[in-house]
């Protein structure tokens, strides 16, 4: 999902937010198809996956990129993650090896929800997010 603004112009220059639904095996995936909106004939897209699995107490959120998209005018960031189906508040929460700041990871034990914020990953390179 994409902030919303009040033109499609403006919306191209805000964060993405990812909405991950865990299922009762602890995973999920999906995928995104980003181009310029614009183009009849698209010659510069990305197709980028994302899986999540569970293995012993750890969940690992992974996004892989393939295409070749760029924006001229704005690298597409992804800003927040809200992954719904989380058990347990996790004890660490790291992105990219990279431990996350505490005031950025919110768990809800009443929705078993687990929001991650401020995250400014962009969108047109890998990236891995662990929790335990």
């Amino acid at each position: 999902m994409q902030e919303p603004a009040l033109t499609t112009a403006a919306s191209r220059h805000n964060p993405y937010q990812l909405l991950v639904a865990l299922d009762s095996g602890n995973m999920a995936n999906g995928s995104l198809y980003l181009d310029d909106g614009i183009s009849l004939n698209v010659t510069s897209y990305s197709l980028i996956s994302y899986t999540a699995s569970s293995i012993s107490g750890e969940t690992t959120l992974k996004s892989t990129v393939e295409g070749n998209y760029a924006s001229e005018s704005t690298t597409p960031t992804l800003n927040t993650i809200v992954v719904l189906g989380v058990a347990t508040s996790p004890g660490s929460v790291t992105a990219n090896g990279k431990a996350l700041d505490s005031g950025h990871i919110a768990y809800n034990s009443t929705s078993a929800s687990l929001t991650l914020s401020a995250l400014s990953l962009p969108m047109q390179n890998n990236f891995t997010v662990v929790w335990k």
